[in-house]
């Protein structure tokens, strides 16, 4: 069936998708009582192969996700992971009160709504790659992480929280923040990172810092608070639509800009010459010419890579070319298998202080609507 999804927050696509009700050629497995999807290829043959794990945004789902970047079945009912020979999971987020999913990857993004105890899904994550692990012949040298907006922020997380990740392509997200403002550090694990961004982008800022107003539906209750425990603040923008009210709420919380998040990991990896261009690539479907310009730091460890490529004038949901996008994405990650690294790896690890070149603090938010 089609349906067209409409852009409402963090990650919700703004392109009309073939959505597929079902998938036979997916397993349904279940880890921490949360079922996944993973896909087997046909030409897997039990010998080790790539395990990509793929995250979506804020209030989209897997299988949604799945269709946006192209990682699973194309319109012709071929698979990229058939053709390349990859184990492929995709995930669900817990539900907030909204009934949108979301990944805690960190205290600014993206559980919310009160209600609900912090979720683990950094643990969750490491448990699906057990999981998989333990029932297929998974290359422990080549376990990748994709992610969209919220999705991008969790394989942040993950990629320094759990030292078997090898690389991440990150679309729209930010590294962690430990809370205040400040950069999450963790320790030196050698992850190469993709990270790929609009230099549009409004809700998660390519270059800015700002305060986030953002449309949910969600119809609240009395005594209704957010994640940090404030009353939160709501005020109608619009008619309702027939499903119920649409607010906007004020998140106050900051986040660091793209440069900030591969600068803090080519820091982290040991790169010692800064970002450098190397050409350009057409991602996005409508915007004019090869609008993505590709960047790497230089003297980084052997078969480590930090890159940043800007998608000009790119929005937050570019219109991705699902015939194209996986493959690039996933012939970039194989190019990079873990690689020793210089130093024992200790998860969960917070540097005191960010990297010399990261402000320690961001600067505040405004104040919320009201006064509040």
């Amino acid at each position: 069936m089609k349906e067209s999804l409409r852009v409402s927050v963090f990650g919700t696509l703004a392109v009309a998708l073939t959505l597929v009700t079902g998938n036979a050629s997916a397993e349904g497995v279940t880890v921490d009582g949360r079922p996944f999807h993973l896909h087997v290829p046909t030409g897997y043959a039990n010998r080790p192969v790539p395990l990509v794990i793929l995250l979506h945004g804020y209030s989209v789902n897997s299988t949604t996700q799945d269709k946006y970047f192209g990682l699973g079945e194309r319109a012709d009912g071929t698979y990229l992971a058939d053709d390349r020979t990859f184990l492929y999971a995709y995930p669900d987020g817990t539900r907030d009160p909204t009934g949108n999913q979301f990944w805690r990857a960190s205290n600014a993004c993206c559980q919310f709504f009160g209600g609900l105890p912090p979720i683990d899904d950094v643990t969750y994550i490491a448990h699906i790659i057990e999981e998989v692990s333990r029932s297929h012949a998974v290359d422990p040298t080549r376990i990748y992480l994709v992610g969209h907006s919220n999705g991008a922020f969790m394989s942040h997380r993950v990629a320094c929280d759990n030292p078997k990740i090898a690389a991440i392509v990150s679309l729209a997200g930010h590294v962690p923040q430990a809370g205040a403002g400040v950069i999450q550090a963790c320790a030196a694990n050698n992850v190469s990172v993709l990270q790929i961004h609009g230099d549009a982008d409004q809700i998660s800022p390519y270059s800015k810092i700002h305060q986030h107003d953002v449309a949910l539906p969600w119809p609240p209750w009395p005594g209704a608070t957010d994640s940090s425990g404030r009353s939160s603040d709501y005020t109608a923008v619009r008619p309702p639509p027939p499903a119920g009210p649409v607010l906007r709420v004020s998140f106050p919380s900051v986040f660091p800009t793209a440069m900030d998040t591969v600068q803090s990991w080519a820091s982290r990896d040991g790169c010692r010459s800064p970002l450098a261009n190397y050409g350009e690539i057409d991602i996005d479907r409508t915007l004019p010419g090869s609008e993505t310009t590709r960047a790497r730091f230089g003297g980084c460890p052997t078969g480590i890579d930090v890159e940043l490529w800007t998608i000009k004038n790119g929005p937050h949901i570019p219109n991705l070319d699902q015939h194209t996008f996986g493959d690039t994405i996933y012939t970039w990650l194989y190019a990079h298998p873990k690689r020793p690294g210089p130093a024992p790896f200790a998860a969960g690890v917070i540097s005191p202080t960010p990297p010399a070149t990261l402000p320690a603090v961001l600067p505040p938010p405004a104040p919320l609507k009201g006064g509040k």
